[in-house]
């Protein structure tokens, strides 16, 4: 079972380094980076693939402050209907390996919300290939202003605007397309709550405590609760506040107990870093012709 993701830029700061380095530990010769062009600093035992098998490079887009949050939804969906398997976020960290039986996985982000159907998380996806549920959400993805039985009368308007205009391709709502709100709506439609792991499986860690993985809450609990899988490492909350992802990490920090033991301590190192643009896609991407397009 292939544990896969993608990297759009020109190299990996540490911290996605380090994730990447800790599912090659627990699922070695398993993990898939896609790329649209070399990247430097991709941890040995991560095979390097041409992500212009899954999307053509001519349709990547961003949103008007350049974030390519919305493509990596598509690429994301794209991707388990094409090839199936398990997607990962760049910043989740394995503790534990991924020995799910069930054909379908996902996690429950939180609990803040006071109710299920707003919980859904995209951060690990597991479906196999042709699924209905991620074709659902690739349509999604390339149409996201058509409208939602749960819309608001503001988000009904403003995408019955940007439908008729055609000026943005930009979610009204943050993750309403093919992120967690929209795949909230997949959960409810195709009756998938039996597969949605606790929040403490995937994401045992907040996102107002977005820090405590790089201070010494967790020193000495490193492992968590027993079923922890994997800790949410929070890219975006990090960005927002400006923690530099290439710092050292705080000794007895989460992060760096783990850097040592996935990175620093490590024997079993083999090279599968192999970028091959020159092999052809297994099949064409079918994708609508707005997906091109850049928000104005």
């Amino acid at each position: 079972m292939r544990i896969q993701t993608l990297w759009i830029g020109e190299r990996l700061s540490r911290l996605e380094r380090l994730c990447l380095s800790s599912f090659t530990y627990h699922h070695p010769g398993q993990v898939d980076l896609y790329t649209y062009a070399p990247v430097a600093d991709v941890p040995s035992g991560v095979r390097v693939c041409d992500a212009n098998q899954i999307v053509p490079q001519d349709q990547v887009f961003s949103y008007f402050k350049g974030s390519y949050a919305g493509f990596a939804d598509l690429f994301r969906w794209q991707l388990l209907q094409q090839c199936g398997g398990y997607w990962i976020d760049t910043d989740m960290l394995c503790i534990r390996p991924f020995d799910f039986a069930e054909e379908i996985v996902f996690g429950k982000e939180t609990e803040a919300y006071g109710k299920v159907f707003w919980s859904a998380a995209v951060g690990v996806l597991k479906f196999p290939a042709g699924h209905p549920v991620t074709k659902y959400m690739v349509e999604r993805c390339l149409h996201p202003h058509r409208p939602d039985k749960h819309d608001r009368p503001r988000h009904k308007l403003q995408k019955w605007y940007r439908r008729v205009f055609g000026n943005s391709i930009s979610p009204v709502v943050w993750g309403g397309a093919g992120g967690p709100k929209g795949f909230a709506y997949a959960v409810e439609k195709f009756h998938l709550h039996e597969f949605m792991q606790d929040n403490t499986v995937f994401y045992p860690v907040h996102g107002t405590l977005w820090r405590s993985p790089f201070d010494a809450t967790y020193a000495g609990d490193y492992q968590l609760l027993q079923r922890t899988r994997a800790v949410h490492l929070w890219n975006e909350m990090l960005r927002s506040n400006g923690f530099d992802k290439n710092q050292p990490y705080q000794k007895d920090s989460l992060a760096d107990y783990y850097e040592h033991k996935y990175v620093h301590e490590r024997t079993d190192r083999p090279d599968l870093r192999i970028f091959r643009p020159d092999v052809p896609a297994k099949q064409p991407a079918t994708l609508a012709g707005e997906a091109t397009r850049k928000a104005a």
